[in-house]
């Protein structure tokens, strides 16, 4: 198995005119798909559409979630200490903060795995 190279720059460029294809609900973290891309997101992950703001727990979250498979990223960009943000071509996005105080299970919020690069945040 080749070994992949760390960027260190949280590059997300790799998505940017994709389609979410695919969102997974596990026990403790969510995956979120944009074909060979996958990003683990262990911490909260908020919805915004419009004025609104979706969280886990809230009715109509998951259904918001998911009502983003087939929507393109038309900007996505993660901020080291701040927050991972996917904005699709609606409007609508995908936000996870990253702040220190938002590393609910560990050290990581974020694991972002794509064909050719791959970071943790």
């Amino acid at each position: 198995m080749q070994e992949r190279e760390i960027s260190g720059d949280y590059s997300m460029r790799d998505i940017v005119g994709k389609e979410l294809s695919a969102v997974t609900f596990v026990m403790d973290y969510h995956q979120i798909w944009f074909n060979s891309t996958r990003i683990n997101i262990v911490t909260e992950l908020r919805v915004l559409i419009g004025d609104s703001v979706y969280r886990l727990g809230d009715p109509g979250y998951r259904d918001k979630l998911c009502d983003r498979i087939t929507h393109v990223v038309v900007k996505a960009e993660a901020r080291k200490g701040d927050a991972m943000e996917i904005v699709f071509d609606d409007g609508s996005a995908i936000v996870v903060p990253v702040r220190d105080e938002d590393h609910l299970y560990g050290p990581e919020c974020i694991i972002y795995q794509a064909p050719t690069d791959w970071w943790v945040l």
